[in-house]
């Protein structure tokens, strides 16, 4: 108990430093870009937050499964999973840039944003690798280290370019978000080494002092494995973000912007329930749902619980301030913004219980039952966007974002009970 008291302290505070620096370094954007510059590059900037789960594609969900079920000979699925995940990122580099060059022209500012952004789907991948090491090892320090990285390193070079006097416009700020992630793939590389050579520890299993010759999987065996995990982080994206590609279609970059701002401030509260069960109970659930099914169900009531408890708390606190808060730390050209964000509030507990419901639907044969209510609410909401903003605007937004969240949450509840009601039973 005092260990994962200290480990849910230690991710509590990368979380919180984590989210700052992210806040501060969209409040420098949003202030120095302006409404119109600022919704160009969050055009760009989704769009690659969308398609990054096709880079790694489920690696990290896959890993913990299946060194959860096998324990250290689970090292056969290591190098043509890198093989695979390498082959993923170049095939999504390639069609971002053709969507940017086809798609919008070249003579399109958020074209050139997605090209050179494009670049940086190479350190979603990497940290998605490095990360996974230190989640196998239940190390949480330097697993928090590396997830707060990339904001760290953004916010010091966009203050570094602020302090040198120079000029930012959505072009600029995108070379430099693709600079961050070309420094982050290098110092990544030992890290990889060390988990392609084994030299590491997973916590939970005895390294074996026999080796034992396994089959060995090749390139089509991991994506049959990893599919699901990789589509659902997709659907995960489409389904929060792709309301802002409409909203950049239908009503142009200043809405863009606006709405911007408001998932922004939302993607930073639900860090806190998604870092807490990615990087800390994740490990554990896959152990548990193998090992230990009386944890496992302690695990999804208690879950349950407090993010409910957590997340009504935190939409309060949202719904209360945001027309304070906004103004003053994007500035009053949002407070539009404002307004937006206290709408969305009742989003807040629903995405916080749907986190630990969806943890327990990640774990054993659960996963494609979740791939297909994901892949669900992800066409529902891009049915519910595109009739909903071209209509009524960003009311439409709201409207479809608050119906997902309430479809998805009641989905995976109702899922993750009966499973547990037929367990019981059998």
């Amino acid at each position: 108990m005092k260990r994962s008291i200290q480990h849910v302290s230690v991710i509590g505070l990368f979380t919180i430093v984590g989210a700052g620096l992210t806040f501060l370094t969209q409040i420098l954007a949003a202030r120095v870009l302006g409404p119109r510059e600022y919704g160009i590059f969050m055009a760009a900037f989704t769009t690659i937050n969308i398609v990054s789960p096709l880079t790694a594609f489920g690696l990290q969900a896959f890993w913990l499964k299946v060194f959860g079920r096998e324990g250290w000979h689970a090292m056969r699925w290591i190098r043509p999973t890198f093989m695979f995940c390498a082959l993923s990122t170049v095939i999504t580099i390639v069609g971002v840039a053709a969507w940017a060059i086809v798609g919008l022209g070249v003579e399109d500012p958020t074209a050139w944003c997605l090209l050179i952004l494009s670049t940086s789907l190479l350190s979603v991948a990497s940290i998605e690798v490095v990360t996974t090491r230190f989640l196998l090892e239940e190390k949480p320090v330097p697993l928090m280290v590396w997830q707060t990285l990339p904001q760290v390193v953004r916010f010091l070079v966009v203050v570094g370019v602020l302090l040198a006097g120079q000029g930012l416009d959505a072009v600029t700020l995108a070379w430099l978000y693709a600079l961050v992630g070309g420094l982050l793939v290098l110092a990544g590389i030992p890290n990889m080494v060390a988990l392609a050579t084994g030299r590491m520890g997973v916590v939970g299993h005895e390294r074996p002092t026999d080796p034992v010759v396994l089959e060995q999987p090749g390139i089509l065996a991991v994506a049959s494995e990893t599919w699901a995990f990789g589509l659902g982080n997709l659907f995960f994206l489409v389904y929060f973000q792709s309301s802002i590609l409409f909203i950049s279609h239908h009503l142009g970059p200043e809405a863009t912007a606006t709405f911007g701002v408001a998932v922004t401030i939302l993607a930073a509260l639900y860090l806190l329930p998604t870092t807490i069960y990615q990087k800390l109970m994740m490990p554990r659930l896959h152990r548990w749902a193998f090992q230990d099914r009386a944890a496992f169900r302690a695990a999804y009531r208690a879950g349950n619980k407090y993010m409910l408890l957590l997340g009504l708390a935190a939409a309060v606190c949202t719904a209360l301030l945001a027309q304070y808060l906004v103004p003053l730390l994007f500035g009053k050209e949002y407070a539009k913004a404002a307004w937006v964000l206290m709408w969305l509030a009742p989003c807040i507990p629903m995405r916080f219980v749907a986190t630990s419901a969806g943890a327990i639907l990640s774990t054993g044969n659960l996963m494609r039952v979740k791939i297909r209510i994901m892949g669900l609410v992800a066409v529902c909401n891009l049915v519910l966007n595109h009739l909903l903003i071209s209509r009524f605007g960003m009311q439409g937004a709201i409207q479809a974002a608050i119906a997902t969240e309430a479809l998805l949450v009641g989905l995976y509840c109702y899922t993750a009970h009966r499973s547990f009601s037929r367990s019981e039973s059998a």
